[in-house]
C-alpha cells in the first residue's frame, strides 16, 4: 500500500536530508521507418539518446538501452 503523501510525517526538527539514488526502468515502443531491423534498432537508440537533454533537466540520466525485440510491420 502506498503512503498517503510523499512527505515525511515526522516533525521538521526530527528530520534529516538524504540523497537517494535509484534505478528507474521504463518500457517504450517506437515506430521506426528503416531499411532493415539493424538500422531500425540504431535509429531508435539514437532518438532516445538525442532526447536525453530533456530527461537530464528533470534529473534523469539515460544509461543502458536494451532493445528487446524488433519486428517488421
Amino acid at each position: 500500500m502506498l503512503p498517503k503523501t510523499s512527505r515525511s510525517q515526522a516533525p521538521r526538527y526530527n528530520r534529516a536530508t538524504y540523497k537517494v539514488c535509484m534505478m528507474v526502468e521504463f518500457y517504450k515502443e517506437m515506430l521506426i521507418s528503416a531499411a532493415c531491423e539493424k538500422e531500425a534498432r540504431e535509429l531508435a537508440e539514437a532518438r532516445v539518446r538525442g532526447r536525453q537533454s530533456n530527461m537530464f533537466q528533470n534529473g534523469y540520466s539515460v544509461g543502458d538501452i536494451e532493445i528487446l525485440e524488433t519486428e517488421e510491420l
